[in-house]
């Protein structure tokens, strides 16, 4: 059974797989630049959004907002 992750663990699941970037259309050296740009911070949560659906991952919930 898959366990429901934040963004940011399931883009580090998936960036810490071989060959990752396969179904982004994106080649192994840039894909080496998202991961140094993701350890950095400098990768938003838009593109990080695309990486995961392009590799199958789905969105299980949305995010919910509430002001206190």
């Amino acid at each position: 059974m898959n366990i429901p992750k934040t963004l940011n663990q399931s883009f580090e699941e998936l960036i810490s797989q071989r060959n990752w970037y396969v179904n982004s259309g994106i080649d192994r050296r840039k894909a080496g630049m998202v991961k140094v740009y993701y350890k950095k911070g400098k990768i938003s949560e838009n593109k990080i959004r695309f990486y995961l659906e392009s590799a199958g991952y789905k969105l299980y919930q949305n995010e919910l907002w509430t002001k206190e």
